[in-house]
């Protein structure tokens, strides 16, 4: 019975993503946007949220469309076309939506669209290109992540690429060089590249760095700590030139640039301590940066490596990444980059990364679940300290949930709103899960 039920279910998901990408596909055929697409692993979503707010802020916030909810895949870029919010299971709401997606075709349309092309199994990538090709494709790093149904890292590179074999223009990271056989823009930390930086100074709150692009330099400062914030901004200025935007409109932008929540935003903690909240999601690229990134501060601050499993990796990567995640702090304590205190959450932290920090003698903490955690770090940033503490916060969602953790050491409860996945849905299935680890303790 659960198996016909199951089927059931996947058949009515099939009809609905059917009929959602036959009115998405109308729309981008009947009112042409200028579509701007972005996919790879590292930042694509901050990305995405930063292009839009540029042309919004040079042309107008009705001459732009992006996702609200930070939607991507099979589903979201169609429901961010029609500019609609998940109905779920509910069959009343997905009519609502195909209504909706009637009113676009009779209204004026954006002429920009924003799109952040996300994949986690084959063929998503053609299927998203079957309903829109963009303009300019933005091609972020790639590394390792949601690829457990992919098989093998390869084949999930190749899904990603081909959105930059599809566009007419390309922006593309520095570090993909070797993967493409087209010419696009490239971007990133080194003097090869046509859009770069260099004398990068980072602050907890804030990013210094001098931007070189085409023969001009600009000082630039971005209010977002660490060094792939600085990578992040870099696209908008190949938008802007491919755009006509002058590039000195990207930095007047730069105000209005906002982070998504549990991206990277600096939270206030007890006590004058300062969080760095990456609690939305974690792959190795985004971990090691932020570790890197929290050590450059141990001799001005008592930092503390709040961090939890890297899920979705797939069986080749899980054990290999965390590995690594393990050897690189340990190579930070050899050169006397000692965390003041370092809290792991997750079967993956426990398994991967504990016994080696263990082993090299280095005091760590483990616990079960986040708000377990978070307590911990509320007694430690209690205690006297001689110097500010700063909390680097970063893990997956799946049975991690590190917000649930950050919760216990805000200064102000009233921040909770800035925290992700707060919804009522995620509360609830949250707290049954934490709910499930006392019982199983029991």
């Amino acid at each position: 019975m659960e198996n016909i039920y199951i089927q059931q279910n996947m058949c009515m998901q099939k009809i609905l993503l059917t009929i959602l990408a036959f009115f998405a596909r109308l729309i981008i055929i009947t009112k042409r946007p200028y579509i701007i697409g972005v996919t790879g692993t590292v930042g694509k979503t901050t990305i995405s949220r930063w292009i839009a707010t540029l042309l919004e802020h040079e042309y107008g916030k009705g001459s732009v469309m992006a996702s609200q909810y930070n939607y991507n895949g099979e589903f979201g870029v169609p429901l961010t076309i029609i500019q609609a919010r998940s109905p779920g299971k509910n069959i009343f709401w997905w009519i609502s939506v195909f209504f909706l997606a009637l009113v676009r075709l009779a209204r004026p349309y954006p002429k920009y669209l924003v799109l952040e092309y996300g994949v986690d199994h084959p063929w998503e990538m053609d299927f998203l290109l079957s309903i829109a090709e963009p303009d300019i494709a933005i091609l972020t790093e790639v590394t390792p992540a949601h690829i457990s149904q992919f098989g093998t890292f390869e084949a999930y590179l190749r899904e990603k690429i081909l959105l930059v074999s599809r566009a007419k223009k390309a922006i593309i990271h520095e570090k993909m060089r070797d993967f493409i056989s087209r010419d696009a823009l490239y971007y990133g930390m080194g003097a090869l590249s046509y859009i770069d930086v260099s004398g990068v100074r980072l602050f907890p709150d804030r990013s210094e760095c001098i931007l070189h692009i085409d023969t001009r330099d600009f000082p630039l400062t971005l209010p977002f700590a660490g060094e792939h914030q600085i990578i992040n901004i870099l696209p908008l200025f190949g938008v802007a030139e491919m755009c006509a935007i002058p590039y000195d409109h990207v930095v007047w932008a730069f105000p209005d640039l906002t982070l998504g929540w549990g991206r990277g935003a600096v939270l206030q903690g007890l006590w004058g301590s300062e969080i760095i909240d990456g609690s939305y999601n974690a792959g190795y690229r985004s971990l090691s940066e932020g570790i890197r990134f929290l050590a450059h501060f141990t001799e001005s601050h008592e930092c503390i490596l709040f961090i939890g499993d890297m899920r979705e990796l797939g069986d080749e990567f899980t054990p290999k990444f965390h590995h690594a995640i393990a050897q690189e702090i340990i190579q930070f304590h050899k050169e006397g980059k000692n965390f003041a205190r370092i809290v792991l959450v997750g079967a993956y932290m426990r398994d991967f990364v504990l016994p080696l920090l263990e082993s090299a003698g280095i005091p760590v903490l483990f616990f079960l679940t986040a708000p377990e955690a978070g307590e911990s770090i509320r007694t430690f940033l209690l205690e006297p300290h001689t110097k500010p503490c700063l909390v680097f916060v970063k893990g997956s969602q799946n049975t991690i949930f590190l917000e649930e953790g950050i919760k216990k050491f805000l200064a102000d409860s009233t921040d909770i709103s800035e925290l992700c996945r707060q919804s009522p849905e995620w509360i609830q299935k949250k707290t049954a899960y934490f709910t499930s680890i006392k019982d199983s303790q029991r």
